[in-house]
């Protein structure tokens, strides 16, 4: 499903990320160090995904998983991958539930093994 602003253009991952850090920080508070942390493991995925045009919804698990794959192959700590991972878990739960997105990529995907 693609999401819409109110002047009916669509939202691309880039609104849809800023919607989320925003909706962290107010509804949790969250500080200026965890948003930053999230966006920048956010935009990380965008960039490894090479379309700036991107909606949430076009994201697929294969596509999450070969990222983290990436990461590790890169020699990444295990908890800054499984933090990253977390932040898409958020991101996507959050556009499930506020963006109507259809599907989550990451409703059953536990990850690589780390």
């Amino acid at each position: 499903m693609l999401s819409f602003s109110l002047t009916g253009m669509p939202i691309g991952i880039h609104a849809e990320i800023d919607a989320f850090l925003n909706f962290l920080q107010l509804a949790y508070g969250a500080s200026p160090h965890t948003l930053s942390a999230y966006r920048s493991d956010l935009h990380e995925l965008v960039a490894h995904l090479s379309n700036p045009l991107l909606q949430a919804s076009q994201v697929r698990p294969s596509q999450i998983e070969a990222h983290l794959a990436a990461l590790a192959r890169e020699g990444r700590e295990p908890s800054s991958i499984r933090r990253k991972l977390s932040a898409l878990r958020g991101f996507f739960w959050f556009c499930r539930l506020e963006l109507n997105l259809d599907e989550d990529p990451c409703d059953s995907f536990l990850g690589p093994s780390l």
